[in-house]
């Protein structure tokens, strides 16, 4: 009797652990498929991300082309002819799903007028955004660009105004500077460049003055409390530039009919560069008279916003033209003579 016992319990204990072992075993397995599982939705998230980051590349990348491709075709105009074409209209759809091309046809518009061969940038059959589907569509927005207008640069980048004997002598305008921070231990200098005009030779170009470092240039770093700059690498005369939401605080005038006289020669203010240090700073200007009056005939600049909605994601790209006449090339070159002067004829 107590060997039979002993055998049916050691049997029931058999059995408690088999059917632990096999509890075990199924709890085992159903982890691996939640992790599997995890690791799967992973994957499936990364791809589509990923999917969806180059598609909103190549949006954004042909977004950049067409706009390149818009702007060589409108910037033949000035901003004062191209004011009277845009008669007040501002916005330009591009839209075949809804029969809207007016940006086509501002193109062709600007194209014919100049007698110019037009250069349409949508073609059906190789735009990454295919425009008869609905939702996807180009918007084009046009306006002249205001002192609330920044134009960003970056550190080593420059903006700069030629002014190209463009105001005459008793003229009281200049110009108003003032920056937006966006890296608050950057810092900018101002260079003033001085050229000579033969006045008896219908102000004929003669050339520069020479530069002088201490005479001609203006440093600045940002500070939040005007009292030292925000980035300790700045040393020596720099002055203290302190952000304030008051534009009026913040202003750097300069007269635009400033003269130099060096060796008898008078020169004249030909140029001003704002370069940027250490970090990203956003330039706003206007320019006035001594009676406030606006005085930027000739120095205006067109902004062109793009906005491309394309399978779902948007991109889109802002740029800003300066009126033809006044703007420089894209590198800001200068030739030296070899001790620091500036000469034309080398």
């Amino acid at each position: 009797m107590f060997m039979k016992l002993k055998m049916e319990q050691n049997y029931n204990l058999k059995s408690i652990l088999k059917k632990k072992y096999e509890a075990q075993v199924l709890l085992i397995v159903l982890l691996v498929i939640f992790v599997a599982t995890l690791i799967l939705i992973g994957v499936q998230n990364r791809n589509k991300s990923s999917t969806d980051s180059t598609i909103n590349d190549r949006t954004s990348a042909e977004a950049v082309g067409i706009l390149n491709i818009i702007l060589d075709d409108l910037s033949i105009y000035n901003v004062s002819d191209f004011e009277k074409i845009l008669n007040n209209k501002t916005e330009y759809v591009e839209d075949w799903a809804n029969h809207r091309t007016d940006i086509t046809d501002l193109i062709k518009m600007v194209a014919k007028s100049k007698e110019k061969e037009a250069t349409i940038p949508f073609k059906e059959d190789t735009n990454n955004c295919n425009l008869n589907i609905e939702g996807n569509k180009y918007i084009l927005n046009i306006s002249t660009a205001n002192d609330n207008t920044a134009y960003f640069i970056s550190s080593g980048q420059s903006w700069s105004m030629p002014l190209n004997n463009s105001f005459k002598d008793d003229s009281t305008c200049s110009l108003n500077l003032w920056l937006e921070q966006k890296d608050s231990k950057a810092g900018f200098i101002i260079y003033k460049t001085y050229a000579h005009y033969d006045k008896k030779n219908n102000n004929a170009f003669v050339g520069y003055k020479n530069y002088d470092y201490n005479e001609d240039s203006l440093n600045y770093c940002l500070s939040d409390d005007g009292q030292r700059c925000n980035n300790e690498n700045f040393f020596g005369t720099w002055t203290k530039y302190v952000g304030s939401t008051e534009r009026e605080k913040n202003i750097i005038s300069i007269p635009l009919t400033s003269k130099y006289q060096d060796e008898g020669i008078m020169y004249q203010l030909e140029k001003i560069t704002v370069k940027a240090l250490n970090g990203r700073v956003g330039i706003l200007y206007s320019m006035t008279d001594e009676k406030g009056k606006d005085c930027s005939e000739g120095f205006k600049i067109l902004k062109f916003s793009l906005d491309v909605y394309c399978n779902g994601s948007f991109s889109g790209k802002d740029v800003l033209v300066p009126e033809w006449g006044w703007y420089e090339p894209i590198f800001d070159y200068t030739f030296y003579n070899g001790v620091g002067s500036m000469k034309i004829d080398n």
